[in-house]
Formats: structure tokens, C-alpha cells, sequence
């Protein structure tokens, strides 16, 4: 199930959330550590029993962890600091909310593991995955016997996060905003190698 929610942040939580955030706040690599202090020291993330899984490229991020342990920070107050750690959870639970509406879940059925702000550099780009198996592309026939390749979870290849169903993406700004040129994001097609089946541009 895909689907696309536009305006879902108010303009005053929009504008309020950007204006808090700094390019100095990002970490490199975020999320893909236990730590929440970026990569580790072989320029690899570590997720689950020290795996290393490597970070997007061009990709940095600020999460509730670093948030909540945010140090001083010139460009805001205390006080703006904790102003924009319960602006992102409020967000968050909007987030969860329409989800759930969305796959027609109860309110609080959803369980969030994992949230973060992310930032994508020039030339930055987050290859096809799935949030909940690492995959591989298999051989089968399609109804007209035709071989291709089908994107299939790897049952040798334990993915630290099984148990995920459902993510959310929200896009803080866009082109006309003048921060950015270019940028797509597509769903990719289970079969054919990942070729795009749906894109959005952003």
C-alpha cells in the first residue's frame, strides 16, 4: 500500500521546525549506529549484534537521541532546543496517526522505533531497500514463462529490524523553496532488477 499525503504539516510548523535547524546539526550517518554518534571508526554504521551496514550516500540526520542530548548550540536558545525536540514528536504522532487511518489500524496499533530528520548533500542518494529484510534478486518465470528478476528477502541474511510494516516520509521543503535543485524519490518495482514503477518528485 503507497500512498501520498500533501500539506499534511500546518505552514506555522513547517516554517517553525526549518527555522530551528542548522546544517551544523546534522550528523553524518545518524541512525546508522547504535551509538547515535554517526560512523564508526571503520567508516561503517553498526545496526544489530554489530553488523556493519553502510549509510547512504550523502545522508546526515538528527533524531530524537540527538535532540535529547543536543548540546549547546549558538543559533538557538535552551529553550528553542526543547521547543524543537516536542515539535518533532508531535509531528511524529501526526505522522503515526495518518498512517494508521491510511492502513486502516487502530489508533495506536503502530509502534514507532525509529525517527529522525534527515538531510541529503549534492550527489546524495538512498539505493532501493526494504526496511524490514535485505534483499536479493531471484530468478522466476513470470505468467508468460518469461525469466526475470524478482526482489526476494534473503532468509541467510538476518535484518536487525524484521518486525517493521509500515514508514512515513515527510518532506520538510522543496525546488521552489530555493534550498535545493533536482531530487526524486520513486518506488521501485519488485521485479525487473528495481526499475522505477512510481516516482514522486521532490
Amino acid at each position: 500500500l503507497r500512498g501520498t499525503i500533501k500539506n499534511f504539516l500546518s505552514y506555522q510548523d513547517l516554517e517553525k521546525l526549518v527555522s530551528l535547524l542548522s546544517p551544523d546539526d546534522f550528523v553524518e550517518a545518524s541512525g546508522y549506529d547504535d551509538s547515535g554518534e554517526g560512523k564508526n571508526s571503520n567508516g561503517k554504521s553498526k545496526l544489530g549484534g554489530g553488523r556493519a551496514y553502510s549509510a547512504p550516500t550523502g545522508y546526515s540526520g538528527l533524531g530524537l537521541k540527538e535532540l535529547s542530548h543536543a548540546k549547546n548550540n549558538s543559533h538557538i536558545s535552551e529553550e528553542e532546543q526543547e521547543e524543537r525536540y516536542n515539535l518533532l514528536l508531535k509531528i511524529r504522532h501526526s505522522a503515526q496517526s495518518a498512517t494508521e487511518t491510511a492502513l486502516n489500524l487502530c489508533e495506536g496499533t503502530l509502534l514507532v522505533d525509529f525517527t529522525t530528520i534527515s538531510e541529503k548533500t549534492a550527489g546524495g542518494a538512498h539505493r532501493p531497500h526494504a526496511d524490514n529484510c535485505l534483499h536479493y534478486f531471484k530468478d522466476e518465470p513470470n505468467a508468460n514463462g518469461v525469466i526475470q528478476k524478482v526482489a526476494t528477502c534473503d532468509p541467510n541474511r538476518e535484518h536487525p529490524y524484521p518486525n517493521r510494516v509500515a514508514a512515513s516520509i515527510l518532506y520538510l521543503n522543496d525546488p521552489t523553496s530555493g534550498n535545493f535543485d533536482g531530487g526524486q524519490f520513486y518506488f521501485a518495482n519488485r521485479t525487473n532488477n528495481g526499475e522505477v514503477e512510481r516516482s514522486v518528485e521532490v
